[in-house]
């Protein structure tokens, strides 16, 4: 085929793929692997390529990892002891979404925000059935405001690892940067706003008399030394991942991230099958989400196929062009990069832009920066294409709640949060970033 044709064709089956998804027509999964299919039919990917250095590996064994462990951390009864924890400060429906969206903020800064999604959109889904309130809104209020805070750190999400390893920003960078304030704070500071304003919009009020305790079939008060071991897993995975460059160094060769939380998942589960009887087998085939893992592998297959035939070339080339007005490139850099990660991953698409950030020679290119990784991290909210965080959400909810999603319904709650987040972001961080 004409380099040209391919080009076509390749962005034909993206686009079609994502409209499926989005739509959620079909399921998910389905609609990725068929994309995947086409574009290995036309030979528009090597199946080489495809499996190989398309997919992020790393990314699929944190995932493995980290389900064994929460599959252990929810079977030991973990959700049920936090919704005590909490129960006493919930007084209405508002405060339950607010509450545990802030939990969720907070641990996502320095977990991964999958995980963060897969241990407390269930948790969610439980405080709102309790108190008879909407489990859908709660749940994605929770999940959006895990990965937006994901990019406040170094270590909360893929992003800012990304811009560590095109820039080399350090951890305080994401503090305090250049005499200014820098993600941590602008991002929070936004988040909470947003927060507040979307569950006074998408969360209507509900008084909340009772309060909801822990039920004996669901404390496992007779086994928490399995709560005890699980934790431990967690810890010991969270541990071992934020010295990987360390004990790199030390082993002398450079080992991935995700080898660190799939040894702990696969070892402690052995563990737990002779210590607590929690069959290996019932821990992957329940903990482990096998239709995530598929929707991964197809989106990772999907960009890639972008990228090798150089699809999103002219936007980055084009963006670049503007950055040499600081006002004008850094806003027009955010409010185009926001619709796209929409429809494209963000990691993929953030990858490429910084490095077309770099390779523009500019002075000083931290303002561009910054503002690529907080519109291609809010933007990526809008649906499950961008935020990959939010597909293993839709999951969760409808296994939990037994109800089919509908993309009204969804993308009402999405799109509201996402442009209310982006809006505030963007003004706060204008004066700080663009001005000067």
């Amino acid at each position: 085929m004409e380099g040209g044709l391919e080009l076509w064709l390749v962005w034909i089956i993206f686009i079609a793929s994502i409209a499926l998804i989005v739509s959620r027509r079909v399921d998910e999964p389905l609609a990725g692997l068929l994309g995947v299919s086409l574009l290995l039919i036309l030979g528009l990917a090597g199946l080489g390529e495809a499996f190989g250095s398309m997919v992020d590996w790393n990314i699929i064994a944190i995932l493995l990892g980290m389900w064994m462990i929460s599959y252990h951390m929810v079977e030991a009864g973990l959700p049920q002891r936090i919704v005590n924890g909490i129960s006493r400060y919930i007084k209405t429906s508002r405060d339950a979404a607010l509450l545990l969206s802030l939990v969720a903020g907070i641990i996502s800064t320095v977990v991964d925000n999958v995980l963060v999604v897969l241990l407390l959109v269930p948790i969610a889904i439980r405080i709102a059935r309790a108190y008879g309130i909407d489990p859908l809104a709660t749940a994605l209020l929770v999940t959006l405001t895990a990965n937006a805070t994901g990019t406040a750190l170094l270590l909360g999400d893929l992003p800012p690892q990304l811009l560590h390893s095109v820039f080399k920003a350090e951890f305080v960078d994401f503090i305090y940067m250049m005499g200014r304030p820098s993600s941590f704070p602008i991002l929070m500071v936004s988040i909470l706003a947003a927060l507040y304003i979307s569950t006074k919009i998408l969360v209507p009020v509900k008084r909340i008399e009772q309060r909801v305790e822990a039920r004996s079939s669901d404390n496992n008060d007779n086994n928490k030394g399995y709560l005890v071991f699980s934790l431990a897993l967690f810890f010991t995975a969270i541990i071992l991942m934020s010295l990987r460059k360390e004990i790199s160094m030390a082993l002398g060769r450079d080992i991935p991230l995700g080898v660190f939380p799939l040894i702990v998942g696969i070892i402690g589960s052995m563990l737990c099958e002779k210590l607590y009887g929690k069959e290996f087998r019932e821990v992957v085939e329940k903990g482990i989400d096998w239709g995530s893992i598929l929707f991964y592998l197809s989106l990772f297959i999907l960009v890639g196929s972008l990228e090798k035939h150089h699809g999103l070339e002219p936007i980055s080339l084009w963006l670049s062009g503007l950055m040499g007005n600081l006002f004008l490139g850094y806003t027009a850099i955010y409010w185009i990069s926001a619709p796209i990660v929409a429809f494209v991953e963000h990691d993929a698409y953030i990858l490429i832009m910084l490095r077309s950030i770099r390779d523009a020679n500019i002075e000083n290119p931290w303002p561009f920066a910054w503002s690529l990784l907080w519109s291609g991290t809010l933007g990526s909210n809008y649906t499950a294409a961008g935020a990959p965080a939010l597909y293993v959400a839709f999951r969760i909810i409808e296994r939990e709640t037994g109800l089919k999603l509908r993309p009204k319904a969804i993308y009402r709650i999405t799109i509201t949060y996402a442009t209310i987040n982006l809006i505030i972001t963007y003004l706060i961080s204008l004066p700080i970033w663009a001005v000067g």
